[in-house]
């Protein structure tokens, strides 16, 4: 347990006008900055007063990732699959009168939602972004020297109180992300688990499969203070014979400023990256042999 010798508060607002806000002694308000205390040991509210209200002008939208699946999975032989699924929702105060999608193109405003930005390394290709009804292509890609923003349009304005489900991917190369470990001989997966939208997350859930036939999966995050579930299980992926190891993580209210790494580790055969070449050389071997029994063969009566 931590002794707290002094305690104080920070409030950083959007802009300088508060409508309202709680006044415990000792508050202070300067610009858009409103600070509670200090309060040193035993001298804390009384907690009817612990729970402060602000009331403030927010004209932005306001977002919130209400739960978030970020699938990972790692090829032996070629890259790694990214696949974000998303349930996100404008939590914003909903209209009193309704939503007129006419009068909204006439005057835009700014706490509806029509467009967001979702940034991935830089090294990141192979892009998607897709809904329940299917491909949309309104995204726009900008290349940057530290990363690739893309600019992508859901496919209707998110009104506050109004929500959507969508997926995005990519592709990463596994140099960078997947080395080897000098003290197992085994292999390493490093990353970031935050999701590309920098929106806080109430509910993450982070699944990294390592190629089929790996052994000795483990894993550890850095996410302090807060309580993570992990667990090992399984999933079956494009060429798997059987299916490939899989470690989750699952975490709660997490910030977008929050800085989450995930660190990786299994065994894999030395011979494992020629299990995709051998199943292609394999069934085109097969339709070779189909083909000559084909064109061998007399099907006339």
């Amino acid at each position: 347990h931590l002794a707290i010798a002094e305690q104080k508060t920070t409030l950083y607002l959007p802009s300088s006008n508060a409508d309202h806000f709680t006044k415990v002694k000792p508050t202070k308000k300067a610009g858009a900055e409103i600070k509670y205390g200090p309060y040193a040991a035993g001298s804390e509210p009384e907690p009817s007063d612990a729970n402060i209200v602000v009331v403030v002008e927010y004209p932005e939208a306001l977002l919130s990732i209400e739960k978030v699946t970020r699938e990972m999975t790692i090829s032996s032989w070629s890259d790694i699959e990214v696949q974000e699924h998303y349930h996100l929702k404008n939590v914003g105060p909903s209209f009193k009168d309704g939503f007129s999608r006419v009068e909204y193109s006439r005057n835009p405003l700014r706490y509806v939602l029509d467009d967001f930005v979702l940034s991935v390394p830089p090294m990141a290709h192979s892009f998607f972004f897709i809904d329940v009804l299917g491909n949309i292509t309104t995204a726009k890609l900008r290349y940057e020297s530290d990363k690739v923003e893309v600019e992508a349009e859901p496919r209707f304005p998110i009104v506050p109180g109004w929500q959507t489900h969508f997926t995005f991917g990519y592709k990463l190369p596994k140099e960078g992300f997947v080395g080897d470990t000098a003290a197992s001989g085994g292999k390493k997966f490093v990353i970031g688990a935050l999701p590309a939208l920098a929106v806080n997350v109430k509910n993450l859930t982070v699944n990294v499969a390592v190629p089929e036939f790996s052994t000795n999966l483990g894993a550890s995050s850095s996410f302090p203070f807060r309580r993570s579930k992990t667990a090992i299980g399984v999933k079956k992926w494009y060429m798997d014979i059987f299916s490939r190891p899989m470690w989750t993580l699952e975490l709660q209210e997490v910030s977008a400023e929050a800085e989450v790494v995930v660190e990786v580790e299994w065994q894999e055969p030395a011979m494992l990256h020629l299990k995709e070449p051998a199943m292609v050389a394999a069934a085109l071997t097969v339709l070779a042999f189909l083909a000559l029994v084909y064109s061998a063969s007399d099907f006339t009566l």
